[in-house]
């Protein structure tokens, strides 16, 4: 089946994008980017995962490591947005929902830990890339956690970590809006969820001042699209657990790091940034970027109707921004410790 998918989407992509000249594409050709119309699935330990998978439809040019994204408390692939697109121009990017979450399944009576999560991520790395594959890691929130978890224990493994809306040691961590957490935890669940509840919970993500710029109507089509992802009860009280009791051993992480954070971040402050830079002392080499006038999905939003398209002006500027942070540090050679404030 996943043969199958990749013609189709080889096909429909290639039929929309831009003609091509006969000696190839450039490797900045956004029509030679694939956007997945369609999820595919590995088997990890006899159960099914769906994932995305970004990047050039034809090779051309150098090829960095694949990126491996990993979302965050009750959160499905598809809530990336266009980021894993604008990161994708020379590399592959794979974007998968978690155990239990959005087309991914698990038995309500399994264990969630850190430990069987990061091999989830590594099996699903080499089920795309091939066994024993080297890759870049992207973490979101709980996210951030596995890869933390990832950086710290798989260093053969981790090229290069990205942590977003990420804290440290739980010691030291500014503690979020706890209206958040209990509107969550009691209106995430697809059984229990209404449109006010939703809205409400995704207004934290996004920020009133992003939400505004987006017409009313796009705004309902996202809440909408938003409430029909796959979130078992089961499984967000499972990954609520892990999210209250994950502590990793960040003087343990020795690859280049960079840490983002949104300035208006009210799920995890974005004090916690500083504190998780600190805390990285035997990282390789490490950055912080503020990301102004962002919330805790602080490369902003992108509405159904934009979310197919390979047009620059179809993600925010937020995207786009973030993309760059992320393209620059992996293509940097410096060494130290560098903040900075994005420029929006």
């Amino acid at each position: 089946p996943n043969d199958i998918i990749k013609d189709l989407e080889q096909a429909l992509q290639l039929s929309a994008a831009p003609s091509m000249p006969l000696a190839g594409p450039p490797t900045d050709m956004r029509g030679n980017r694939r956007i997945p119309l369609f999820a595919r699935e590995a088997t990890i330990r006899d159960r099914p995962f769906h994932y995305n998978l970004f990047g050039q439809i034809t090779r051309v040019g150098q090829q960095q490591p694949p990126l491996v994204a990993i979302a965050g408390w009750g959160v499905v692939k598809e809530e990336w947005g266009k980021l894993p697109f604008e990161l994708s121009a020379t590399r592959d990017v794979l974007t998968f929902d978690n155990p239990g979450i959005g087309g991914s399944l698990e038995d309500a009576n399994n264990p969630f830990t850190l430990e069987s999560w990061c091999d989830d991520v590594v099996k699903l790395a080499e089920h795309e890339f091939g066994a024993g594959v080297k890759f870049d890691v992207m973490g979101w929130s709980m996210g951030a956690f596995a890869a933390q978890h990832l950086a710290a224990t798989r260093p053969d493994r981790i090229l290069a970590a990205t942590f977003i809306g990420a804290q440290g040691s739980r010691k030291t961590a500014v503690a979020g809006d706890g209206a958040f957490f209990k509107l969550a935890s009691k209106t995430m669940p697809d059984a229990q969820n209404s449109f006010a509840d939703n809205e409400q919970r995704l207004r934290y993500y996004f920020g009133q001042d992003v939400v505004k710029e987006e017409e009313a109507q796009d705004w309902e089509a996202l809440v909408k699209q938003n409430m029909r992802f796959t979130r078992p009860p089961s499984t967000v009280k499972k990954q609520l657990k892990l999210l209250a009791s994950a502590d990793v051993p960040l003087d343990k992480i020795t690859c280049p790091v960079l840490v983002v954070t949104g300035d208006g971040d009210t799920i995890v402050p974005p004090a916690n940034g500083q504190l998780l830079l600190q805390q990285l002392t035997h990282a390789s080499h490490k950055e912080l970027i503020v990301m102004p006038n962002q919330s805790h999905q602080c490369w902003g939003l992108c509405v159904p109707r934009r979310q197919l398209s390979f047009q620059a002006r179809d993600s925010s500027l937020a995207t786009h921004v973030l993309a760059r942070h992320i393209q620059n540090f992996h293509g940097s050679g410096t060494t130290g410790d560098v903040a900075a404030a994005s420029k929006l």
